[in-house]
């Protein structure tokens, strides 16, 4: 089962540090979600990375020219950016592509071929109130078999949403590819041992 991390959407103290932490422990990839940041702070931010792990970003929603400049891992669209047209999406060179759904069909329904998909919530929010559970498990079989009799590419599917440890065994059992892990973290002691453990237990 593959792990992806979100860094939170506001700072953190030496959070770029804590990062590159992560990036030692095992980490595949990290998704920068950041609000109301410019160029010239995705700049920053990415330059304070490690350069042998800088490959392994992804800019989510934003910082798109990173993949250009920093030869970055990739960039994940929000739904309003999956109305760009492929020739706007291929100008950024990205070496893979995501998006976030709230339901199955919005997947199958979607024009866009995406190497993994999140879906949310599959759990309770940790970082978000009043943001519960609003997944079907069962959907997700038969979303991949749907994209198959549509001859379209099948992509890996994350569960996104109130991810922490005990979780990890219940997206297994429901053929979920990977987790992508938020709250759990950046609420962490030490997010570095943290995402050590759900490493070695995905």
């Amino acid at each position: 089962m593959k792990i992806v991390i979100l860094t939170p959407e506001l700072d953190k103290v030496n959070e770029t540090g804590i990062v590159n932490q992560l990036f030692d422990t095992g980490l595949e990839l990290l998704h920068i979600r950041k609000i109301g940041y410019s160029t010239d702070r995705y700049r920053k931010y990415i330059s304070e990375i490690q350069p042998e792990y800088r490959s392994r970003l992804v800019m989510h929603g934003g910082g798109f020219d990173m993949c250009n400049e920093f030869s970055v891992a990739g960039l994940h669209l929000t739904s309003a950016q999956r109305s760009l047209s492929p020739v706007e999406i291929s100008k950024y060179n990205a070496n893979r592509m995501s998006s976030s759904f709230h339901k199955w069909s919005e997947i199958t329904s979607c024009n866009l071929n995406f190497d993994y998909v999140f879906i949310s919530p599959v759990f309770d929010s940790i970082s978000k109130t009043n943001y519960k559970a609003g997944v079907d498990f069962r959907g997700l079989d038969k979303m991949k078999l749907r994209l198959q009799e549509l001859n379209r590419p099948v992509p890996e599917v994350f569960g996104l949403g109130g991810i922490d440890i005990p979780h990890l065994q219940i997206l297994r059992e429901h053929h979920f590819d990977g987790a992508a892990v938020y709250g759990a973290v950046w609420k962490a002691q030490n997010p570095a041992t943290f995402v050590k453990h759900i490493l070695q237990l995905a």
